[in-house]
């Protein structure tokens, strides 16, 4: 996703198609470079960013494969360019996921 010509209008409704998918109880978009907040929905949280930073920088979550703990919630992370995408699922929506797979 390209963000440098995205108008904001733009940017929050592709925000709001991602909450709006099944199982998805929040989304944050973050700075990688900065660790600040560009949007979230749902149980995201604007304070959000920077941990999902830390855990980056650190090694203790990897884009796109890694996911870590928040409370309830499984946050799985994907890094396009210099943005961060935390998507937040239920952990019984994901427990309920891989059971199926099985």
């Amino acid at each position: 996703m390209n963000t440098e010509n995205t108008e904001p209008s733009q940017f929050n409704g592709w925000l709001d198609k991602i909450i709006a998918q099944e199982g998805v109880t929040g989304v944050a978009c973050v700075d990688y470079d900065t660790g600040l907040s560009l949007g979230v929905r749902g149980v995201a949280k604007n304070e959000d960013g920077p941990v999902i930073k830390w855990f980056l920088d650190n090694k203790a979550l990897e884009p796109g494969v890694g996911s870590y703990q928040y409370g309830n919630t499984r946050v799985f992370t994907k890094r396009h360019e210099n943005i961060i995408i935390a998507i937040y699922k239920d952990e019984l929506d994901t427990k309920e996921a891989s059971a199926s797979r099985e």
